[in-house]
């Protein structure tokens, strides 16, 4: 369904991507896990065939993304539910839905759409009358208008309530039983009911929450965090660990006990004034 091989992205000196692999087989659940930074959006977009990527061998539904000549086939059999959708404010939830539907050669019903995003009493309603939750649903609802085989989904709770949350991940699971492919992206892995793994090889599906999904799953770093080494310890520690650092007193520490003479400490800590010299 979605095979990736040692895939590189790189903006100028910067490598967002590198040698990623992965494979997603039909109706599963699929993760890319990673702190902001790490390529997770640069690897959507690569498979949805929005940015070339620099090397790799990437294929979707048998197609290659990067192939102009199949690329409108490609978006007919895929649906992508982004962080932010510019959608026209003016228009009603179900006007957008029945719009975007035409664009589709097999689509589901705008109105199944909108009951299973759970908007049934926004329907007729403008879009930018929207919350911020209702607006994420509705990003949802646009995703799956067109009945995809394979779904993007980039950061898809984000901005979502517990109740929202559980409604998305419900949505989810009813789009793999049928057996489309759900590729996602997200910072948090407790959202999710899997295993990350770091490299190419994902851990197999485990039970999830009411509130998760259960997911494959593969760990991204950023590219300091690719560059970066620990440095070698400076001396023994407890069980291997690192020496702690040594650490200097502070400046009014050291000026409070080490700069007055020996007599003056011993009678601040005998509770009493020290005797004036008669020159003072």
């Amino acid at each position: 369904m979605i095979v990736v091989e040692d895939l590189t992205k790189r903006y100028g000196a910067v490598e967002a991507v590198s040698d990623v692999s992965f494979e997603v087989e039909a109706g599963e659940v699929f993760a890319l896990l990673g702190p902001n930074g790490a390529g997770k959006t640069s690897t959507i977009e690569i498979l949805e065939g929005f940015r070339r990527r620099d090397s790799g061998r990437v294929q979707v539904l048998g197609l290659d993304p990067a192939d102009r000549a199949t690329s409108a086939l490609l978006r007919e059999r895929t649906g992508v539910v982004l962080q932010e959708l510019a959608v026209e404010p003016y228009l009603t939830v179900r006007e957008v839905l029945e719009r975007n539907a035409g664009y589709y050669p097999a689509p589901r019903e705008p109105g199944e759409v909108i009951d299973l995003v759970g908007l049934s009493e926004k329907a007729r309603s403008r879009v930018k009358s929207l919350s911020g939750g209702q607006m994420r649903r509705f990003d949802l609802g646009l995703g799956i208008i067109g009945n995809p085989e394979v779904l993007y989904l980039d950061e898809p709770t984000t901005g979502f309530d517990p109740s929202a949350r559980r409604d998305a991940w419900d949505v989810v699971r009813r789009l793999t039983s049928g057996g489309a492919t759900v590729l996602l992206t997200t910072r948090s892995r407790r959202r999710l009911g899997c295993r990350g793994l770091r490299g190419g090889r994902a851990p197999l599906p485990v039970r999830a929450a009411a509130d998760q999904v259960a997911a494959k799953a593969l760990s991204l770093a950023t590219p300091a965090r690719r560059r970066s080494r620990c440095p070698a310890p400076r001396g023994p520690g407890r069980r291997g660990e690192p020496a702690a650092p040594t650490r200097r007193p502070h400046r009014r520490a050291r000026r409070r006990h080490g700069s007055r003479p020996a007599s003056i400490r011993a009678a601040a800590r005998r509770g009493r004034r020290p005797a004036r010299s008669p020159s003072g």
